[in-house]
């Protein structure tokens, strides 16, 4: 459901936003640039929780706290590649996936201290050590998608 919303891009959506060719949120739903509505404006909300956490899949396990735990579980839906990193206080664990001839390929950093886990579409879970791991698998058919 959330990779349709977000991939909308008429009137009133991210997209749209992003067509017009701003890259902050503004102050209205149309993005009016009339000089007089702001264009930097966060009170509208964001979808970056929704990108690290389930597109890129940079999150803490339930109850995690201080990120000294992490799941690194991807949702590609109908994207074919993605890519993010988050800053936390052992250092920044990056995500990078992609689609290419049948095969999903992930790729995450996790900096020492951090125990983290590999949530593969397929539901696949594999311990993540420290450092640079890459893991592949075949992709998901169809659309996978975040509710």
């Amino acid at each position: 459901m959330l990779h349709r919303v977000y991939a909308r891009d008429g009137l009133g959506s991210y997209g749209g936003i992003l067509k017009k060719g701003l890259t902050a949120m503004p102050e209205t739903w149309d993005a009016m640039m009339d000089g007089s509505q702001s264009l930097n404006h966060c009170m509208l909300g964001h979808v970056l929780e929704w990108y690290h956490g389930y597109v890129a899949g940079i999150r803490q396990p339930p109850g995690g706290v201080g990120w000294k735990q992490a799941v690194i579980a991807p949702n590609p839906g109908p994207l074919d590649w993605a890519r993010a990193s988050l800053k936390t206080p052992a250092g920044t664990i990056a995500s990078r996936w992609r689609i290419q001839d049948g095969v999903f390929h992930l790729e995450a950093e996790i900096p020492a201290g951090i125990a983290a886990t590999a949530l593969l579409p397929s539901g696949r879970a594999q311990p993540l050590p420290a450092g640079r791991q890459q893991l592949s698998e075949p992709a998901p058919r169809g659309s996978t998608v975040v509710e």
